[in-house]
């Protein structure tokens, strides 16, 4: 049994036109028995993250510039904040990876009184498979899984360079275990 857990899936060209994971990085935040959950790191939603604020009540517009990203297609009402560890509210999850993953709605309030993290990615909908579906989908080729993602690909600012980073670290992932 493969552990996804802290690991990134960087989608194949065999995702084919699957337009939700093609061409995709996914950060798996939870494993279980049950289920495996990531966020993708690089689909930037037409909303931004200033619209989320005023749809919650706020009236701000000094987010006016920042993407709101898509998760992935479960959920898609959910708001999360994937960020740096140094910071957290009352319902974050600690990774243990240097990252966390945030859910409640204290942590839009921080974020309204400047109280925020060094990286942060405002994120909506979450990506879920069984772990059987998940293992089934990487023997059909269909994502590669990156070990130890390289923090500059996870917090690179042009999201449209998410992928080609994620599949040239995997890349050399691969020729490191190959030779060592």
């Amino acid at each position: 049994m493969i552990r996804f857990l802290n690991k990134i899936l960087v989608s194949t060209p065999l995702m084919g036109t699957d337009a939700t994971f093609d061409k995709s990085v996914i950060m798996i935040y939870e494993e279980s028995i049950n289920h495996v959950a990531g966020v993708i790191l690089n689909k930037p939603n037409i909303t931004t993250v200033n619209e989320v604020f005023r749809i919650k009540g706020f009236k701000t517009t000094e987010f006016r510039r920042d993407k709101l990203f898509m998760g992935g297609p479960v959920n898609h009402d959910h708001v999360m904040l994937l960020h740096s560890d140094e910071w957290k509210s009352n319902n974050t999850l600690m990774l243990g990876n240097g990252y966390a993953i945030t859910s409640d709605h204290i942590m839009l309030d921080k974020f309204y009184l400047g109280d925020r993290p060094k990286f942060w990615r405002m994120i909506c909908g979450v990506s879920l498979w069984t772990p059987d579906q998940l293992e089934m989908e990487i023997k059909r080729k269909y994502w590669m899984i990156l070990d130890n993602a390289k923090k500059e690909m996870i917090q690179e600012p042009k999201w449209a360079r998410q992928w080609q980073l994620s599949v040239d670290q995997v890349s050399q992932q691969t020729i490191d275990k190959f030779f060592n």
